[in-house]
């Protein structure tokens, strides 16, 4: 549909965004029957806690942008439980995209034709505790999913194509800014 050479590029340039942490990724591969009967559980792990520059040569090991196209096997990637610190924070499903593209936050990837997630590059590294209350936050001002609020939970990665949905949209960046998010601040909320 896309073309590898094309995806490839796309997941690599947003892994390269990313890799402005210092952060440990999990890489998980999720049939898709999977997404469609959450009552099934036939999900891959297939890299853990690998740094975020390590993310493009296990994707080409696993032949994970063949698998996406062929087998509609969906692509992911969580933060790890690994980390210490963590200096992102996400919210998914977000609604509040004028809002987000304002106040020109770090990353925001279109899904589908009416799904997004955002991130937030946070000022300083937080604990596990911290992201959760982060989100938390995130998600009700921006409007996400407020059932995706674990720092672990499971992200698309850009440059595959969402099988969950009859016309496969590729998995891209959309709008990429430059604000940093105050941790503290966002903390006060709680």
């Amino acid at each position: 549909i896309w073309g590898g050479v094309y995806m490839m590029s796309e997941t690599i340039k947003f892994f390269k965004i990313l890799s402005c942490v210092d952060m440990k990724i999990d890489l998980h591969m999720i049939s898709v029957d999977t997404l469609k009967d959450r009552s099934s559980s036939k999900k891959l792990t297939f890299a853990r806690n690998i740094s975020i520059s390590e993310a493009i040569a296990c994707l080409k090991k696993e032949n994970a942008w063949w698998k996406n196209e062929h087998r509609n096997e969906n692509i992911y990637f969580s933060f790890s439980k690994e980390n210490q610190k963590y200096y992102i924070a996400f919210v998914d499903d977000i609604r509040r995209i004028d809002a987000f593209v304002q106040k020109d936050h770090f990353l925001l990837v279109q899904t589908s034709q009416k799904k997004y997630q955002a991130y937030f590059l946070l000022n300083r590294g937080v604990s596990y505790e911290e992201l959760l209350n982060i989100q938390r936050v995130l998600v009700r001002f921006y409007q996400g999913d407020i059932a995706a609020v674990s720092p672990v939970q499971p992200k698309r990665v850009c440059g595959f194509l969402n099988t969950k949905y009859p016309e496969k949209p590729l998995v891209k960046m959309v709008y990429v800014g430059k604000n940093i998010l105050s941790a503290d601040q966002v903390l006060s909320y709680v």
